[in-house]
């Protein structure tokens, strides 16, 4: 059984050490795909949840939202897909149909955009 000194002192070590991080957002942007168009109900919802995001994630980003209507949210969720860096800058915000889509098995056809 290790000691509580040894207990103690490896607690306190790392709590120190995630402490001193400069957090990763601090000043960077963060960008929101939406799949519709502004003004409709997933828009509001999702400006609703902006000032959580930004309160909650550390080092309080900038936040912008970025609109790509077209195929039920498909041509949005392609864009993330294909397009976007994997750094944690840029979120996907689509509805709940493409997912049943995706689910179901169902197909797609967008013009314009190679499968």
């Amino acid at each position: 059984m290790l000691k509580p000194i040894v207990v103690v002192t490896y607690i306190v070590l790392a709590l120190t050490s995630a402490s001193a991080q400069t957090p990763f957002y601090q000043g960077k942007t963060i960008t929101i795909v939406q799949g519709t168009e502004p003004g409709g109900s997933s828009d509001v919802q999702t400006r609703a949840l902006l000032p959580y995001l930004k309160k909650h994630i550390p080092g309080e980003p900038t936040l912008v939202s970025e609109y790509m209507p077209g195929s039920g949210g498909t041509k949005a969720a392609n864009h993330v897909f294909k397009n976007v860096r994997p750094d944690g800058l840029t979120m996907g915000r689509v509805g709940g149909g493409l997912i049943a889509n995706a689910v179901l098995g169902e197909q797609v056809y967008l013009p314009g955009l190679a499968a």
